[in-house]
């Protein structure tokens, strides 16, 4: 979160120092979106079985600069597994926490009717994983996370009922996207106990965002 405000403060500067008349420069916020009763819209596969992601929308969430048609951005990642819910015959339910931030890229197309598309993917940088068995004290944890993500943006421009001419902002944008990802963690250990099988998880959900055009 750190790092998401810090590059949010960078871009306000950078874009006010910046902008030229003859280039466009785009801002973007955006979160994850519960359009279908669910945030997520993918499960967590073990074996045959398969488990609820518990997947906030708060905590996944991030911001985009784009200029002209190339765009840098970050985005935060979380999600909650829980296996002894719903599942009765699991012998040792474990609940797991994880975590995960990705610098991201992408290339944005103007459409008609004062709309565009944006295409990114990303790649995680760092994160985190917890893994809390329901019947022991200690947890394990580990910071060994590798895995990419790839979305869809559908960018909606519309005028500003107030006149903010003196921050350079053109006009501001609706954003409704989709997002997949791909997380693998390894390693889980804490003092006494390492686990060396991996945990691969694919999560998905719409986004949602605002933008203002420069």
């Amino acid at each position: 979160m750190n790092r998401f405000i810090a590059l949010l403060i960078g871009a306000l500067i950078l874009l006010q120092s910046v902008v030229d008349a003859k280039e466009t420069w785009r801002i973007r916020f955006f979160q994850a979106a519960n359009l279908t009763g669910d945030v997520e819209q993918s499960s967590y596969k073990q074996g045959s079985k398969e488990y609820a992601m518990e997947t906030g929308v708060r905590e996944n969430s991030g911001l985009m600069i784009i200029r002209n048609d190339l765009g840098l951005g970050y985005h935060t990642f979380s999600t909650k597994i829980d296996d002894s819910k719903g599942s009765a015959g699991v012998a040792e339910p474990t609940v797991y926490q994880l975590k995960a931030n990705f610098y991201e890229v992408g290339y944005l197309t103007e459409t008609a009717s004062n709309s565009s598309i944006t295409l990114g993917v990303g790649l995680a940088t760092e994160g985190s994983g917890e893994l809390k068995y329901v019947y022991a004290p200690d947890s394990l944890t580990t910071t060994d996370v590798t895995g990419f993500t790839g979305f869809l943006q559908i960018g909606l421009e519309y005028s500003l009922p107030v006149n903010l001419g003196f921050l350079n902002i053109k006009y501001s944008e609706i954003m409704l996207g989709y997002r997949t990802t791909y997380l693998e963690y390894k390693n889980y250990s804490n003092n006494s106990t390492k686990l060396d099988k991996s945990q691969i998880i694919s999560s998905s959900h719409f986004d949602f965002g605002l933008g203002f055009v420069f």
